[in-house]
């Protein structure tokens, strides 16, 4: 449930909503919302997202682009 409202958030262009929803307990999996944050320009909060999770190579392969 949760992955799939973050996917509607992000076609709403609601981002500040998707980290709320991030900052608490959540089922979201990350690989399933990936796309869906690229898609609709959400690069700086999937940055954000891999750089808690440790991600730095996907972080600099975005950002390298």
């Amino acid at each position: 449930v949760d992955t799939t409202l973050v996917k509607l958030l992000a076609e709403h262009s609601r981002p500040d909503d998707i980290r709320v929803l991030l900052a608490g307990q959540h089922d979201v999996v990350l690989p399933e919302i990936e796309q869906s944050l690229l898609d609709t320009g959400m690069h700086q909060l999937l940055a954000e997202i891999w750089l808690e999770k440790r991600e730095h190579a996907k972080v600099l392969d975005l950002w390298s682009r």
